[in-house]
């Protein structure tokens, strides 16, 4: 299924959060945009403060897997949803990925994982688009407008 536009934050969100989204494109800028236009509406301006946010770049996550199955599994100390964002991301953690999202529960941080431009023979762009429970993928393309940039395979 492949939705557009703003429609496609609601339909992630409503009436339950899939349990990973993958952002990948160019440029940076937009994936960034896109990502912060999400963590918003899931998780909300105090995210952060109320230690509710995990931002892990995929260099620390190649030294230290657990981190990202930490990060989604552990229960926070103030109420509210759950957000863990995997930065940079290629197609060498696509197993730990696939093992986040197969083993997610209704308690788990949601996951946002961004990437660079991946080609349709991408492992990780693949797992998105196949994984048994719902999965999303949103594709940025540089020559899109900003408003109508997302695309979206569950």
């Amino acid at each position: 299924m492949k939705i557009a536009g703003k429609n496609a934050i609601k339909y992630i969100l409503d009436p339950t959060p899939v349990p990973g989204l993958l952002l990948h494109g160019a440029p940076k800028d937009k994936i960034r945009y896109q990502y912060n236009q999400i963590k918003l509406k899931l998780v909300g301006n105090n995210a952060e403060s109320e230690m509710r946010l995990t931002e892990i770049p995929a260099a620390e996550l190649r030294k230290n897997k657990s981190l990202a199955i930490d990060a989604i599994k552990a229960l926070g100390f103030f109420p509210g949803p759950r957000l863990v964002l995997i930065e940079n991301c290629t197609d060498g953690l696509t197993t730990l990925i696939e093992e986040i999202i197969l083993n997610h529960n209704k308690d788990d941080a949601f996951l946002i994982v961004t990437a660079n431009v991946l080609s349709t023979r991408s492992k990780l762009r693949k797992l998105f688009e196949i994984i048994p429970p719902p999965s999303a993928e949103m594709r940025l393309r540089a020559n899109a407008p900003w408003k109508k940039n997302a695309r979206i395979s569950r």
